[in-house]
């Protein structure tokens, strides 16, 4: 890009004939700035600071499938960009992110830690990312599904049985919450009829004092 910048300065300032060949120069010229500049933004971009429409509300961003026909333009340009190689990096990295998160996403007890730091990463990542709202889904999933098994350590009160229940009734199925909603569920029906049956008997007794 450089060299075509230079070629064009000297036929301005020498002031070249107008022909074929300076008015193709000026065509791939522009088209590699213009390249130059949306690599240099994705570069740049993170998703929490990227460029606003004129209108306020977020432009929309490059899915993965674009990013990746604008990566192979750059080096089908008929001059190389400084950019390329990194942009190409930046490709590398997207998809290594949707295949980890893929993964993660079929796990059957996903991990609150792993999901976050796909979550953290994707904030480098000025594209739209699919997995993004599953993975938001899972980590709400993830997050009860460790609680319940942190309050699993220690007997459970009917208080924390249907908090946990009522927690997870607002989440999307999983495999595993469903699982242990159904457990829960469980012991919660046969701890509520504990507690009737010993209020009975407690009743019975205070019945039998009375005389």
């Amino acid at each position: 890009l450089p060299v075509f910048r230079s070629l064009l300065s000297q036929s301005e300032s020498k002031l070249f004939p107008e022909n074929d060949l300076l008015r193709r120069l000026r065509i791939v010229a522009s088209d590699a700035e213009k390249c130059s500049a949306v690599a240099q933004q994705l570069l740049n971009g993170k998703r929490q600071t990227r460029n606003r429409c004129g209108n306020g509300k977020l432009c929309s961003q490059l899915t993965v499938e674009e990013l990746r026909s604008f990566v192979r333009q750059l080096y089908n340009l008929s001059c190389s960009l400084p950019q390329a190689p990194k942009l190409k990096e930046l490709l590398n990295r997207i998809e290594d992110f949707q295949q980890h998160s893929e993964k993660v996403l079929l796990d059957e007890r996903p991990s609150v830690t792993e999901i976050q730091s796909l979550l953290d990463v994707s904030f480098d990542f000025d594209v739209g990312l699919p997995e993004l709202p599953r993975l938001r889904e899972l980590l709400e999933q993830a997050r009860w599904l460790e609680g319940v098994q942190s309050a699993g350590k220690q007997p459970l009160s009917l208080e924390t049985l249907r908090r946990l229940i009522d927690q997870g009734v607002g989440l999307t199925s999983h495999r595993s919450l469903e699982r242990d909603m159904a457990r829960l569920q469980e012991l919660l029906n046969v701890s509520e009829s504990w507690e009737e049956r010993a209020g009975r008997l407690m009743n019975a007794r205070s019945f039998d004092y009375t005389f």
